[in-house]
């Protein structure tokens, strides 16, 4: 189970990292290159050696904070399913 600092962390990160579309561009030479933005403000992030590696850390620009948000929404919903349990309600009942 990750602990409220570890998410945290990962928010904290999330949050730091450069804004924006962040893509894979592909060389001839099977060169493999993260980039943020589009058009002539792209800028270059860094290189990898496999390009599964950059659709990786390409695409975690925008797993991340779906992630964290999912993580979120399900501990408010088993936060209000404990609370709803410990008054005595059954929370398996249908409404």
């Amino acid at each position: 189970m990750l602990t409220n600092e570890q998410l945290n962390a990962i928010r904290e990160r999330t949050e730091r990292a450069t804004p924006g579309y962040w893509w894979v561009k592909y060389g001839i030479d099977e060169s493999v290159e993260i980039n943020v933005g589009h058009g002539f403000s792209a800028r270059y992030v860094a290189d990898v050696l496999r390009s599964n590696d950059g659709e990786f850390i390409a695409n975690a620009r925008n797993d991340v904070p779906m992630l964290l948000a999912e993580i979120e929404r399900l501990q408010t919903e088993l936060y209000y399913a404990t609370r709803h349990e410990r008054m005595g309600y059954d929370v398996n009942e249908k409404a």
